[in-house]
């Protein structure tokens, strides 16, 4: 008879899966992963705040050398005296001051966030000349003088000039407009005097020699609406700006001019030296400044930003190196051609001119 014999049962677990250990690393590279991109997207904002300072610093060291020569150039009283007292003559002058460009630092300096490319084709969208501009400047930019120069004669031995030239802001304002550009404003105020003195009068074969003193005020201020940008791209984050970028310049000059002059015929030529000691005082970077990446209670300000502001004042010996022609038709009718040069800061400049006498 066969019998049945009961066989052991042997369970076995079951088998796992064979696709879960592959999820679980998965899963756990993705986290590795993950952790480690998280610090490129926590974007420390208050370091745009040493990128604007930088910014505001390179920038006075690029323009302020172009602007302190600006402010001493197109003076009128150059060759020899002039009629006593009440005398009045008037001279009109433009010129530049010729600079290797502006803002040509932003494409070399180093900064850690600011995209100042960025910031100023936005500023600038609504207008493509100025767009043009702001590239082109980088390489070549001339600084633009114009002066209107009123004589009073000669008093007590001493020839006497006031000058000024002035470019008012509402002025500035509609130029921006009609380019299609808000937030911008600017402005720029040139006034001062000269009183010459002739030391050795001119002779036949003997050249004339004179000297003069003078002060002279200059003022330059710019402003831009940061908010006017919108929103701006940099390090492929989308930043909102508030606040304003200034810039101001205020230089006082005081200092004289010594002069060669001979006339040969109407041709009256020139050559001397000025010394000019120059306080300039410069503010630059931006006020009520703010800066947010779109995420809630993480902008500049809350982070312990401080508005980015360069604040200081320079004493400047500037040397000039002065010379020219004056063509004296008579009537009291003349025509300028001056131009000057600063060997320390190798900073060239010429103007044209024309003076009436009445």
């Amino acid at each position: 008879m066969l019998r049945a014999t009961a066989q052991p049962v042997t369970h076995h677990a079951a088998e796992p899966i064979k696709g879960e250990p592959m999820k679980k690393r998965l899963t756990i590279l993705a986290f590795v992963l993950f952790a480690c991109t998280v610090p490129v997207f926590s974007l420390d904002l208050t370091v745009l705040g040493t990128d604007f300072r930088a910014f505001a610093q390179q920038l006075g060291e690029e323009m302020l050398p172009d602007l302190r020569s600006a402010a001493v150039s197109g003076m009128g009283l150059e060759g020899a005296g002039s009629a006593p007292f009440p005398k009045l003559s008037v001279s009109l002058s433009a010129g530049t001051v010729f600079s290797t460009g502006l803002f040509s630092f932003v494409d070399t300096y180093p900064f850690s966030l600011l995209d100042f490319d960025a910031l100023a084709n936005s500023a600038l969208s609504g207008s493509s000349s100025l767009k043009g501009l702001y590239s082109g400047m980088k390489s070549f930019f001339p600084y633009p003088v114009t002066r209107i120069g009123i004589g009073l004669g000669s008093v007590a031995g001493f020839d006497t000039q006031v000058q000024f030239a002035i470019l008012p802001e509402f002025l500035t304002d509609a130029i921006t407009r009609s380019a299609n550009v808000s937030g911008l404003k600017f402005s720029t105020l040139n006034a001062g005097f000269k009183l010459r003195r002739t030391l050795i009068p001119e002779q036949s074969v003997i050249p004339g020699v004179s000297v003069s003193f003078g002060y002279i005020y200059s003022n330059v201020s710019f402003s831009y609406d940061l908010s006017k940008a919108g929103t701006v791209t940099m390090s492929s984050i989308p930043l909102t700006f508030s606040g304003n970028i200034v810039i101001l310049s205020v230089i006082h000059s005081l200092g004289a001019d010594f002069t060669v002059y001979k006339k040969l015929g109407i041709v009256k030529l020139f050559g001397g030296v000025s010394l000019w000691e120059q306080i300039n005082y410069y503010k630059a970077g931006a006020e009520n400044f703010d800066v947010s990446d779109g995420t809630p209670a993480d902008n500049y300000k809350t982070n312990g930003g401080t508005d980015p502001l360069v604040n200081q004042t320079l004493s400047v010996l500037t040397t000039l190196i002065r010379g020219g022609v004056d063509f004296q038709f008579g009537g009291g009718f003349d025509l300028y051609l001056h131009g000057q040069f600063d060997p320390v800061a190798g900073v060239p400049a010429a103007g044209l001119g024309m003076g009436f006498g009445f």
